[in-house]
């Protein structure tokens, strides 16, 4: 349902409407697939520059421990938990790496997105050390706390 406010003015929700997606049910890594076909046949510029725009949306969703969420930009729902149905967050992956490796019909992408797309959620945190009394002086292998929404899509502290 759209609201349109004073003087036909579009609303918050109208804006939210408009500007976020979704990698559910196929949506997105499809649709860039296609249009870098499209690009690949034509070399028309819009058709690059779409598919530029879809592609950054991608890294920008994506959280830091490796997973996407629903929807993007994140809402206030259960969208915000990473999405393992309908393949969703497999489809995306697989998107990337096939950008990554410069496969067919990705050759047009530049060599900066390329190495961009193949660190994508590498810079999550790393395993430490810590030490834990456990009565014997045991040391347990931890991991640190991420700073971000954890795999539910909620933010967590230590």
């Amino acid at each position: 349902m759209r609201e349109a406010g004073s003087a036909g003015q579009v609303t918050r929700r109208d804006e939210r409407e408009l500007n976020d997606s979704t990698i559910d049910n196929g949506s997105t890594h499809t649709q860039l697939r296609y249009l870098a076909r499209v690009f690949d046949q034509t070399k028309q510029a819009r058709f690059r520059d779409a598919f530029d725009s879809g592609l950054a949306y991608l890294v920008a969703a994506q959280y830091k421990n490796g997973g996407w969420p629903q929807y993007y930009p994140l809402r206030t729902n259960y969208s915000r938990c990473i999405t393992f149905n309908d393949n969703a967050m497999i489809g995306v992956m697989r998107l990337l790496r096939e950008i990554g490796e410069s496969r067919a019909p990705f050759g047009f992408v530049d060599d900066a997105t390329r190495v961009r797309v193949r660190t994508v959620g590498t810079s999550s945190p790393r395993p430490t050390r810590r030490r834990r009394r456990s009565g014997r002086g045991s040391t347990r292998l931890g991991r640190t706390a991420p700073s971000t929404p954890d795999a539910t899509g909620l933010s967590s502290s230590a």
